[in-house]
């Protein structure tokens, strides 16, 4: 065959390991068609592979799991693919023997804390895991999420950066979120199984306003940004520094309340008084200063939270919050 008339032919579908089947639509070059070559557009980073994942955790040295790892090119939520893959091999050994971590470079449908659509375009670390609860100090603990994203911000320290820790569960980085982390107990017949982990991380990708990514933040202090190979190796490797804080919890929660993203300005509370962020409870609740009438409020997640958007209403207009940085 002539390789000058030769046309790469598109699949019928794309199947990956847990992966749904998704048909490929149709489609034909019009006359005169010509790549277009698009300099925001970013391609899907080659090097999130679990074979190249599993050789940079190695490199490391630090990382004493035995991970078990899988990436999808595509799916529709790493946290139901990552749920199909454990009832396959639940239904071969009822017990998990190894820490699962699955990735995927694209999602179609990722979700947040509470059911938020998070954007999960090629270029970013999209991760959902299973730590076994043998491996855990605390299967039942409500401050995993605080612990990663403190593990987190320090370990993104060393890359020259200053992200920070906006209570309960996301990181920012300038005025932009730059990651998102979800944490649920995985039960079986009553019994927690092991600790389930998301995780969403701005790196290579292209982001919506008021979103950051680690690409853009160390562009700007004109450094190269690593693969998603050794952020993938960088966040699992976080997950264990993570769990295994939590046996000193004293330690680990002096250093997040050194960590927070505090808004200058005051809040409005969940009670309509203005507030400020004070610190954190031992059980990781956010603590609030009352100004008006005194005193602190405790507030669990659940309810009130931080706002994002950069402004929040007090007194009937609208002030522009900034970033305090943290101290120590």
């Amino acid at each position: 065959m002539s390789c000058h008339g030769w046309r790469r032919p598109l699949p019928a579908s794309v199947t990956g390991c847990g992966a749904e089947r998704v048909a490929s639509p149709g489609w034909a070059r019009p006359a005169g068609w010509t790549r277009r070559r698009h300099p925001s557009l970013t391609p899907i980073d080659r090097s999130l592979q679990a074979g190249v994942v599993a050789a940079t955790l190695k490199r490391g040295g630090s990382c004493r799991w035995p991970w078990r790892l899988r990436v999808l090119p595509v799916c529709g939520s790493t946290e139901t693919a990552l749920l199909r893959w454990l009832a396959q091999l639940s239904a071969q050994r009822p017990a998990l023997p190894t820490p699962l971590a699955l990735m995927a470079r694209r999602q179609r449908f990722g979700r947040g804390r509470r059911g938020t659509v998070w954007s999960s375009p090629p270029g970013g670390l999209w991760l959902s895991a299973l730590v076994p609860a043998e491996s855990l100090p605390r299967p039942t603990s409500a401050l995993s999420a605080l612990a990663l994203g403190l593990a987190l911000v320090e370990a993104l320290e060393t890359w020259g950066l200053e992200p920070r820790l906006k209570w309960p569960n996301d990181l920012v980085l300038g005025r932009g979120k730059l990651a998102g982390i979800i944490t649920h107990r995985q039960l079986r017949a009553g019994a927690v199984q092991g600790l389930r982990i998301g995780l969403g991380l701005n790196v290579h990708n292209r982001v919506p306003s008021g979103a950051s990514s680690l690409a853009t933040a160390l562009r700007q202090q004109r450094r190269p940004c690593p693969p998603l190979a050794a952020v993938a190796a960088l966040a699992l490797q976080a997950i264990e520094t993570a769990l295994a804080s939590q046996t000193v919890a004293d330690q680990w929660l002096a250093r997040c309340e050194g960590k927070l993203w505090r808004p200058l300005q005051p809040l409005v509370g969940p009670d309509g008084d203005l507030v400020r962020v004070a610190g954190l409870a031992a059980d990781g609740r956010l603590r609030l200063q009352r100004l008006r009438s005194g005193g602190e409020l405790l507030v669990d997640g659940s309810g009130w939270r931080l706002p994002f958007d950069g402004t929040v209403a007090v007194r009937g207009r609208a002030v522009v919050m900034q970033h305090q940085p943290a101290s120590g």
